[in-house]
């Protein structure tokens, strides 16, 4: 037997649509629900999940990424900076160095892009390096005021989760999104 395929691949393919982390996720891109958590230990699929939602909506989008050909089979090249930054990918850290007061212009220009991007993903929330449950809640308070969705992605357990960032996330988690228990590795 040779070596697994690359989780890139497997969804490529689409051998990992059947599995929960992902069926959830599908089942909550459609729901019109603001919030998705993502909750379960390493290797459970929560991350591919979150990437694979990310694709499917640069395809529905018709967005075109470097690599990508015409109708008439010219390469295309899009720039990154040119990106219509409607999809933010990041690290639960990223939240400690933005602030919507922030006198720095890089804080200001974080701060837009967690608050106006069209799909956020926050991963490693619970592995920071720095308290962020002040600037998560006011990063969801405006992203739900806006309905602008939201997948956040963590190694915690539910209880150990609202213990860490209070009551306050994990119910508007549950009563604006979907809350999903991932289990471990696939």
């Amino acid at each position: 037997m040779g070596a697994p395929l690359p989780e890139s691949d497997l969804v490529c393919n689409g051998v990992m649509e059947d599995r929960y982390p992902l069926k959830k996720a599908i089942e909550w891109s459609s729901s019109g629900k603001s919030i998705l958590l993502l909750l379960g230990g390493n290797g459970a699929g929560k991350t591919v999940a979150s990437v694979w939602l990310m694709s499917q909506r640069m395809c529905t989008r018709r967005i075109n990424v470097p690599g990508d050909v015409d109708e008439s089979g010219r390469l295309i090249w899009v720039s990154w900076k040119s990106y219509d930054g409607s999809q933010f990918f990041t690290h639960a850290d990223y939240l400690a160095s933005a602030s919507s007061s922030s006198f720095s212009d890089a804080g200001a220009r974080q701060w837009s892009t967690l608050i106006n991007a069209g799909l956020l993903v926050i991963d490693e929330i619970g592995g920071e390096l720095s308290a962020i449950d002040k600037q998560l809640t006011k990063v969801l308070q405006v992203r739900l005021s806006k309905k602008n969705p939201t997948i956040l992605i963590s190694n915690k357990s539910p209880i150990e989760f609202a213990k860490d960032y209070g009551d306050r996330i994990a119910i508007r988690a549950e009563r604006e999104g979907m809350l999903v228990e991932c289990g471990s590795a696939i």
